[in-house]
């Protein structure tokens, strides 16, 4: 009977032996070797974005993503192809723009869009950058901050683990913190609970326009926006930076420039 037991239990072991490798061999070769290996859900890439940085990302009245970056990669997804010819498509996830990072690389994300710009203290890869842009100051209409040298001493709000928050903790004398995201700062910043917000340039202009602020001409920073994805994914970032560079070619990514105020 013992006998017959132990047969028994290395016939069924033979066959999940002989299942996983009949498994991993129907994996086809073409798929294994390129960046399709490194994507989360076959035929879809999963985006992960903080919506509160017009006029890179937003959510309009209807509470739908728009923006720039929004419609830059509703161009360039589709441009991905599948093994067998098929279109990529684009799964949206809204996080914290201090949690984006962290969700690549625990793997729930494939790509970080989120009006990102290279610091070589994120663990990430960094894609051919698309938009040339700086870190700015904003403040109240006569407040009497009109330059950077005036911001010293200053309350500083600014996104938890940007590059601006970076760049204001070299402020002399500011205390720097990160009261939420770019809505709640801005609205502190009108109610005078902080004197300064720093921020993209373009954001920092969209939030000007709309409201009784002043953007400081001179940057604190100049950087550049990049799409970013988690280490070790070379073949996806190699795929994303093509399909970058292909798309800045046309008039269409002129097109979007000069739609969303960044021409």
């Amino acid at each position: 009977m013992k006998k017959s037991v132990k047969i028994i239990v290395s016939m069924m072991l033979v066959c999940c032996m002989v299942f996983m490798m009949t498994a991993c061999g129907n994996k086809p070769a073409d798929v294994a070797d390129t960046f399709e290996a490194e994507v989360q859900t076959a035929g879809k890439i999963v985006i992960g974005t903080s919506p509160d940085y017009p006029p890179f990302e937003s959510l309009n009245a209807a509470g739908e993503l728009e923006g720039f970056e929004i419609d830059l990669m509703n161009e360039i997804i589709p441009m991905l192809k599948t093994a067998d010819g098929k279109s990529y498509e684009i799964q949206w996830s809204q996080m914290d723009f201090s949690t984006i990072i962290a969700a690549l690389q625990s793997g729930q994300i494939d790509l970080g869009v989120s009006g990102f710009t290279y610091n070589p203290e994120r663990k990430c890869l960094f894609s051919t950058p698309y938009l040339d842009s700086s870190q700015v100051a904003v403040v109240l209409k006569d407040s009497g901050i009109e330059t950077l040298d005036d911001l010293k001493g200053k309350n500083i709000a600014a996104g938890m683990g940007t590059t601006g928050e970076d760049a204001a903790k070299e402020i002399e004398g500011a205390t720097v913190t990160s009261p939420g995201d770019y809505l709640i700062m801005f609205e502190a910043l009108k109610n005078q609970v902080i004197d300064v917000v720093v921020c993209d340039s373009a954001v920092g202009e969209e939030y000007a326009a709309t409201n009784d602020l002043f953007v400081i001409p001179e940057p604190l920073i100049n950087e550049e926006t990049s799409v970013i994805v988690a280490e070790g994914n070379d073949r996806l970032i190699a795929e994303i930076n093509s399909k970058i560079e292909e798309f800045m070619k046309t008039e269409k990514f002129e097109e979007l420039l000069e739609k969303w105020g960044l021409g």
